[in-house]
Order: C-alpha cells, then sequence, then structure tokens
C-alpha cells in the first residue's frame, strides 16, 4: 500500500472519530435570571477546504 493511499486512510478513520466524539448538533437550555428561556445549541459547520503543502498536515487540518 502506498504512503499516499494510507494517509487517506488514516484520514477517513479520523474523521469517523471526530464525528462520534462531536458535540454537533446539541442544544442547551439556559435558564435567566428572570425566567426566560434561552437555547445554546451547536450547529455543524458546512462544507470547508483544507489546503496543506504535504500530507501530514491534511491530518492535521
Amino acid at each position: 500500500m502506498g504512503a499516499g493511499r494510507a494517509t487517506k486512510q488514516l484520514a477517513g478513520v479520523s474523521a469517523k472519530c471526530y464525528e462520534e466524539l462531536s458535540t454537533s448538533g446539541t442544544a442547551r437550555t439556559l435558564h435567566g435570571p428572570t425566567s426566560e428561556r434561552n437555547t445554546y445549541t451547536l450547529l455543524p459547520r458546512e462544507r470547508m477546504l483544507f489546503l496543506a503543502d504535504n500530507q501530514a498536515d491534511v491530518l492535521t487540518q
């Protein structure tokens, strides 16, 4: 297996781990001092572009 292919597979495994550990999409209720109800929600980002000069930096990003 080539180094490029191994790096892509490792990136895929890392991405899956981040996805499983992510708190994206969760909401928390914040109670205010005057009984108002506020909600704090973590929303996922849309697609992102990552640029790297080498394969190791791709994994870091």
